[in-house]
């Protein structure tokens, strides 16, 4: 089997558009507004708020009026000190006429929706007795124009993927290959970690992860927060800004670890602590995404252990490849990875089916959500990494013969290219709000 075509589906996966309706990419989706789209009041409201499905960071959370009548008042919008899934703003004493409010929200997830509701003020009856409307001017806003969107005349949302599509795939594409860079680093330190004397061409692997998972963390960290805080001001203050939040601020901490990794591998020659560094990386990635706001309690525990057993996966299949083949060192450290990727695939699996079961409502939004058909194209993957391990294990005790370990070691290779496409699937699945 050819390695090169899953590479290229690997960037394909990552850079290609996918037709993902925007109603079904939201993360933070409105559940109510007050005033409700396309209301007409009698009086100025008493207070405009948003109530969302997830809970909100308040720091890149904001209204602001796309059009108004002269005279109306600048909105300060602030998170709902009694539900941190509302956004509130207390405007005053507003003049009739015809409103146009939009807002943008980052909730805890990590993910930026934009949207806009109109609503209509009447003011005091003429003569005639027909209320009176003042003129409504377009407004400067505090949001950017490209940070409210939208295609309808009232109420909407759209997810801020579908507002830079280029932003939007480099961010998907630097996600998927920065999780995937810091998996391969933690499983291959760890298994350099559990088999000493596995030769120089592991470690010197481990150095270039080192260095590549921490470019590619620290990129992502920057490309997410100029996506995120969009309309905060200069490229700086976005970083800023977005950083100083609770998911920013697990994005920084990856970044310091895969540079704590780096330096434990690169400089002070310790896969050990290298490990302690790495794998610690890896875990807090089960705080990040989709498990951070459904049901957190179980889906962080659940997903880290996904996570620690697909870089014990990875990282026994890159030993494997790197390793020294001569002598019996190399024959006792592929049985005892062979014992390990056992258990890693029995974690996964259990991880795995535990996530799905969180995530989606019903076994029906397996083939009727865009979510769950990327669950199943995983699934897919999965069972063919699978057969090639189930083929590693008969291969594994006749390693005493050069053919044997050539064929393993080609298989592996195979193997290695078939979780690259898996994880790109990881990547996208990350893009996409759950069907709940």
């Amino acid at each position: 089997m050819s390695t090169a075509v899953p590479a290229i589906l690997f960037l394909a996966l990552l850079l290609i558009p996918h037709p993902i309706d925007a109603r079904v990419a939201l993360h933070a989706s409105l559940l109510s507004s007050e005033p409700r789209a396309g209301e007409v009041l009698r009086g100025s409201p008493e207070r405009i708020r948003l109530v969302f499905s997830e809970p909100l960071e308040p720091s890149m959370s904001a209204m602001a009026w796309i059009a108004a009548p002269p005279g109306a008042p600048a909105l300060a919008a602030t998170v709902d000190p009694r539900d941190v899934h509302a956004l509130l703003a207390r405007p005053g004493t507003l003049p009739a006429g015809a409103y146009t409010m939009g807002w943008r929200v980052v909730s805890a997830d990590g993910h930026r929706v934009d949207g806009r509701i109109a609503f209509t003020i009447l003011g005091a009856a003429t003569d005639s007795g027909a209320p009176t409307l003042a003129v409504t001017h377009a407004r400067d806003s505090s949001l950017s124009s490209a940070a409210i969107t939208s295609n309808a005349a009232n109420a909407s949302s759209t997810a801020s993927f579908g507002e830079d599509r280029r932003l939007s795939r480099a961010t998907r594409a630097l996600r998927a290959t920065a999780v995937t860079s810091l998996l391969a680093l933690a499983g291959l330190v760890l298994m350099i970690a559990i088999l000493p004397l596995s030769g120089p061409r592991p470690m010197r692997l481990a150095t270039i992860l080192g260095v590549l998972t921490t470019v590619l963390l620290a990129s992502y960290t920057v490309v997410w927060s100029l996506g995120v805080a969009a309309g905060v001001g200069a490229p700086v203050d976005a970083v800023m800004t977005a950083t100083a939040t609770t998911p920013g601020a697990l994005e920084v901490a990856r970044v310091a670890l895969a540079l704590l990794a780096l330096w434990s591998i690169g400089l002070a020659r310790r896969p050990g602590l290298a490990a302690l560094f790495a794998v610690t990386g890896a875990l807090i990635t089960g705080a990040s995404g989709h498990s951070a706001v459904i049901l957190p309690y179980w889906s962080i525990p659940i997903k880290a252990m996904h996570m620690l057993g697909a870089a014990l996966w990875l990282g026994g299949l890159l030993w494997l490849v790197t390793a020294e083949r001569h002598g019996d060192r190399y024959l006792q450290g592929a049985r005892r990875i062979s014992s390990i990727a056992l258990w890693a695939v029995l974690l996964v699996l259990a991880s795995g089916i535990a996530q799905s079961a969180l995530f989606l409502a019903s076994p029906r939004a397996l083939y009727e959500s865009d979510f769950g058909r990327v669950v199943l194209l995983k699934i897919v993957g999965f069972l063919v990494l699978i057969l090639f391990g189930a083929y590693h294990r008969r291969i594994v005790p006749r390693m005493d013969t050069t053919m044997a370990r050539r064929r393993l070691r080609r298989s592996v290779r195979a193997e290695i290219a078939v979780m690259l496409v898996v994880s790109a699937l990881g990547g996208i699945l990350a893009t996409i709000a759950p069907p709940r």
